[in-house]
Order: structure tokens, then C-alpha cells, then sequence
């Protein structure tokens, strides 16, 4: 059996803006991470404490490093992998999860801070 845990936001998005890579999440999911309400988002918006990429029809895209510079107080984030299998004759399956994991850390373009492995 594999498990794999990797820091990752379920319902962000990646778009290309003057080929710079930004990542936005919804207000849904901006709310349920911080566990604030809708007019709460509201005025973390107007007081530019999180920043937003305005659409064509009024809606927002919450650009995901701001919730996180928000979150964090500018702390940095790290990223943490850890990979296990159940028995030693799985050991084959272990290097296997590790590559996996490491290529779904580089696709997020983020870099491991420290590994385990069982």
C-alpha cells in the first residue's frame, strides 16, 4: 500500500499572465482555508491584504501566494514529502513513490525541504 502526502491546494489553478505563472483559487476555497466568512474576504480584499485578479463578468480569482503571504505573515512555505511501503520486499515500490513524488513537487515548482522514507 502507498502513501503519499504532498502540501497542495485541491481547487487552485494555473494561468499564464505575460508568461508569468500564477496561481488563483476560488472565494470557496479562500474562505474554507482561512475560516473566515464571505464579507470578511470582502474586506481583506478592499484593504489589499490579499490580492486579486479581477475577471470580464466583476468576479475575483484570489491569487494563491497572497491567502498564503497572508497565512504565513511572508513566511516561506516548505515542502515536506514523506513515502512509505509496508514491507521490505517493497523496497523497489518505495524508489518508485519517491520519483513520483519528487516529479509532483518540481510540477508545482516548488522544492523539497526534507524527505522521509519507511
Amino acid at each position: 500500500m502507498f502513501t503519499f502526502l504532498i502540501k497542495y491546494v485541491s481547487k487552485a489553478f494555473i494561468t499564464l499572465n505575460n508568461n508569468k505563472k500564477e496561481v488563483f483559487m476560488k472565494a470557496k476555497d479562500v474562505i474554507n482555508l482561512l475560516r473566515i466568512s464571505r464579507a470578511s474576504l470582502t474586506k481583506y480584499v478592499k484593504n489589499k491584504w490579499i490580492e486579486v485578479d479581477i475577471l470580464p463578468n466583476g468576479r475575483y480569482n484570489y491569487k494563491e501566494d497572497s491567502v498564503y503571504a497572508f497565512i504565513n505573515k511572508n513566511i516561506d512555505r516548505k515542502t515536506y514529502v514523506y513515502a512509505r511501503v509496508s514491507t521490505r520486499n517493497q523496497k523497489k515500490d518505495l524508489e518508485n513513490q519517491i520519483e513520483h513524488l519528487e516529479s509532483k513537487v518540481f510540477e508545482l515548482e516548488s522544492k523539497i525541504e526534507q524527505m522521509e522514507k519507511d
